[in-house]
């Protein structure tokens, strides 16, 4: 009956816990976004989430 117990609040914790660690980890990605009008590469993340023109390279944050 106390595993039965251990086990629920263990599962709770988590489940509350979950919601800070994807705020968390959308502010970390909006730091690391190339701003509108800077250079960007194929994979390069941009904040407005468009990279115009990159072909390899030599692309830009629309």
């Amino acid at each position: 009956m106390k595993f039965t117990g251990i086990l629920i609040a263990l599962l709770s914790a988590t489940a509350l816990a979950n919601p800070i660690v994807d705020e968390r980890s959308e502010s970390i990605e909006k730091r690391q976004c190339r701003s509108s009008g800077s250079y960007c590469a194929t994979n390069s993340v941009c904040c407005s989430g468009a990279c115009i023109g990159a072909a390899g390279r030599n692309g830009y944050c629309s």
